[in-house]
């Protein structure tokens, strides 16, 4: 621990893990107790397990008399407190998971089927082949899934559908899930 503060009523414990073991062990902490976190921003994957852990505060280095100042105010007013080199690695994680979130949400199965392979960069005929379909069909699901992620040609598609979906299905793998559903 590196420090310690009191907000809402409640100390909070800033860390600085070194290794992964170390970070687990706050992850398990900041379940059951109010923790802080001096970790790199450029760290995104460690950013956002920490911010799914619902770590209280994030610094990028540890914190003098005016960072716990900040996060005591902003802790007290919103429950959080990230310091702003933190800004462009929270958005770029908020952003992603609403995509994921999203695309998930917004398209039927079989959009997905062909979201998938687009995103793969599949031309029409090669997605038309793979899910047993007419490229007339292909067509139609594109310009469903153009519509429905608002988005005004194939390029766009690609470039938000880009790691956001699971790697394209295999032929015949549709028709066995469908079966099982």
């Amino acid at each position: 621990m590196v420090a310690r503060f009191v907000a809402r009523g409640r100390g909070v414990e800033v860390h600085e893990p070194r290794n992964p073991r170390s970070l687990r062990s706050v992850i398990g902490i900041a379940r059951s107790r109010d923790v802080g976190v001096v970790i790199s921003p450029e760290a995104q994957p460690v950013v956002a397990r920490l911010a799914a852990a619902q770590v209280v505060a994030l610094f990028p280095r540890r914190p003098d008399e005016a960072d716990v100042a900040d996060a005591r105010i902003a802790i007290e007013e919103s429950g959080s407190y990230a310091h702003p080199a933190f800004a462009a690695v929270l958005f770029r994680i908020a952003r992603q998971h609403l995509r994921d979130r999203n695309v998930a949400d917004t398209l039927s199965a079989r959009e997905l089927d062909v979201a998938r392979l687009l995103a793969a960069h599949h031309p029409n005929r090669v997605i038309a082949a793979r899910l047993f379909v007419s490229e007339h069909t292909v067509r139609n699901h594109l310009a469903n899934i153009y519509r429905k992620l608002d988005v005004a040609s194939r390029v766009e598609a690609i470039a938000l559908l880009d790691g956001a979906l699971t790697p394209p299905i295999e032929a015949g793998e549709s028709a066995q899930a469908d079966a099982t559903d």
